[in-house]
C-alpha cells in the first residue's frame, strides 16, 4: 500500500504540472529560415536557458519545489533549487542494491545508476546539464523515496551522480555520468503574469521577442537585416507594430574630440574619448557597451539601409504601444503613465540601482551625452536619443531617460549635442 500510494502521489503531481505546461517552438523567417539557438529568460525570476533552435521549450507553471510526503529513506537535496550541482543524501535501512535515477516531468529519463550500498546514510553529488524540474527516485530492496528538484541553470555537458557512499565490501562505485546530447526539450519555471524574453539567433542575425505566452505556440521569428556600413549587425525587437534596434547604433565613420561641434556638419563621438584616432576609439569599453554618440546632422544619415532615425510621432507610437496614455504622450517634459520608462530601460547599469525592467526588449542603456560645453556627462545616469523632427534652424526633438522612471520629451536642445541613436525599420 505504501508503494502504490507513493506512485499515486507521484503520478498526480506529474499530471497536474504537465497539464499546466506551455510548449514553445521557433521557426525562422525573413533573412534566415533556420533558428540556430534561443536564449529564453524569465525576467520575473531572472532564470534563463539556452538551447538549439530546433528544441522545444517547456514553460512549467509550478510554484516551486516540494518533497513527496512518503519519504521513508529521508531523502534530502541541498541546496534546492540549485545551479549545476547539488548534494543528494538518503538513509538505507538494510544493505543491498539501490537504483538512483532522475527524469523530467514529461517522463523522459535523464539517468539511472545501480549501486550496492551498506545500511546507513549515503551522499552523492547530483549534476544536471539543463535547467528545469526533475523527479529524483531512490529505489532500494524494500523501500523507495522521491523528491522534486529544480535546477535554475546549468553549464554542464553531462548528467548523473558522483560520490562514494558506503559501499558493500567487494563492490565498486559505478560512476554514473552520461552525456545527454540528444536532449530536445528544455524547461523554465513560469507563471502567466511573468515576462519572457526569447533572444533568437541565426548566423549574424538576432531577434528578440518579448511576450507572456498563455498557450502552447510556435513563434515565427523574423530575422531582419540591420547592418551598418562598417559591417556590424544589430539585434532587433518588435514593439507594437514597429521594429526597432535593440542596441545603440555604433557606426563610426570618423571620430571627433568633444571640443569640436557643429549644428550643420556631421560629428561622431565616443563617450570619454578625447583623441583623434578612430582605431583607438573603437577599442574603448564605452564604445563596446554604449556605441557612438552623434550630433543631429550625423544622426540623420547614420542608420543602416532600410532603417531611419525615428520622428517624434514614431516615438510617441512606441510609448503608447507600451501603455502610455495618448494625453501623456502628447505632453512635454516628464511623462510617467504606463511605466514606459521602466519598460524601456535596461535591467542593470543605472545610477543608484534605479534600473528598468526592460519588459519591452528595447534595453535602453545609460550612455550619457556630449553636451554643448564641450564635455561628456551623464554616463550611468541617463540616456538621450535623437529624433528626426527639427524645430527651427538650431533645435530638434529628443527623448531623455534618467535614473528616474519617467520619459522626458522636449524640443529645445541644440543640434550640436552628441546623443545616442536607435534606428527604426522603414515600413
Amino acid at each position: 500500500m505504501k508503494r502504490s500510494g507513493l506512485l499515486a502521489i507521484m503520478l498526480f503531481w506529474a499530471i497536474m504540472i504537465i497539464g499546466q505546461n506551455i510548449q514553445i517552438t521557433f521557426t525562422g523567417t525573413g533573412e534566415a529560415p533556420i533558428v540556430d539557438s534561443v536564449t529564453a529568460t524569465n525576467l520575473t525570476t531572472n532564470q534563463s536557458v539556452t538551447f538549439p533552435g530546433s528544441g522545444t521549450l517547456i514553460l512549467k507553471q509550478s510554484s516551486g519545489i516540494m518533497s513527496l510526503e512518503d519519504n521513508p529513506m529521508q531523502l534530502r537535496l541541498f541546496p534546492n533549487p540549485f545551479d549545476n550541482t547539488s548534494t543528494l543524501t538518503f538513509n538505507q535501512s538494510e544493505p543491498g542494491k539501490v537504483q538512483i535515477s532522475a527524469s523530467n516531468l514529461l517522463g523522459q529519463a535523464a539517468f539511472k545508476s545501480d549501486q550496492h550500498l551498506e545500511a546507513g546514510q549515503h551522499s552523492f553529488n547530483l549534476s544536471l546539464n539543463s535547467s528545469g524540474i526533475f523527479l529524483i527516485n531512490i529505489i532500494g530492496e524494500n523501500e523507495k523515496s522521491s523528491i522534486r528538484a529544480i535546477c535554475n541553470k546549468s553549464t554542464r555537458n553531462s548528467v548523473g551522480i558522483v560520490g562514494s557512499g558506503n559501499m558493500i565490501p567487494g563492490t565498486e562505485f559505478k560512476y554514473s555520468m552520461i552525456s545527454n546530447n540528444q536532449q530536445t526539450t528544455y524547461s523554465l519555471a513560469y507563471s502567466p503574469e511573468h515576462i519572457m524574453h526569447f533572444e533568437c539567433h541565426s548566423d549574424n542575425f538576432t531577434t528578440i521577442i518579448a511576450d507572456s505566452p498563455t498557450t502552447s505556440q510556435n513563434y515565427e521569428v523574423e530575422f531582419i537585416d540591420c547592418t551598418d556600413p562598417d559591417g556590424k549587425t544589430y539585434r532587433t525587437v518588435t514593439i507594437g507594430e514597429q521594429v526597432w534596434m535593440a542596441e545603440n547604433l555604433a557606426y563610426l565613420p570618423s571620430i571627433s574630440p568633444p571640443t569640436i561641434g557643429s549644428d550643420s556638419l556631421s560629428h561622431y563621438y565616443v563617450y570619454g574619448f578625447e583623441g583623434a584616432d578612430k582605431l583607438d576609439a573603437l577599442t574603448t569599453e564605452n564604445y563596446r557597451v554604449y556605441g557612438a554618440l552623434y550630433n543631429w546632422p550625423a544622426a540623420l544619415n547614420a542608420c543602416p539601409t532600410g532603417w531611419h532615425l525615428p520622428s517624434d510621432e514614431e516615438w510617441m507610437a512606441l510609448e503608447m504601444s507600451l501603455g502610455m496614455s495618448s494625453l501623456d504622450a502628447d505632453k512635454y517634459g516628464s511623462r510617467i503613465s504606463g511605466d514606459v520608462g521602466k519598460k524601456l530601460k535596461s535591467r542593470s547599469g543605472w545610477y543608484r540601482n534605479r534600473n528598468g525592467n526592460n519588459n519591452s526588449g528595447f534595453n535602453a542603456l545609460p550612455s550619457g551625452r556630449r553636451s554643448d560645453d564641450s564635455d561628456f556627462n551623464g554616463l550611468a545616469d541617463d540616456a538621450t536619443f535623437w529624433l528626426s523632427t527639427p524645430r527651427g534652424t538650431n533645435f530638434a526633438y529628443y527623448r531623455f531617460l534618467s535614473h528616474y522612471d519617467w520619459v522626458w520629451r522636449d524640443t529645445t536642445t541644440d543640434k550640436d549635442y552628441g546623443f545616442s541613436v536607435r534606428c527604426l525599420k522603414d515600413e
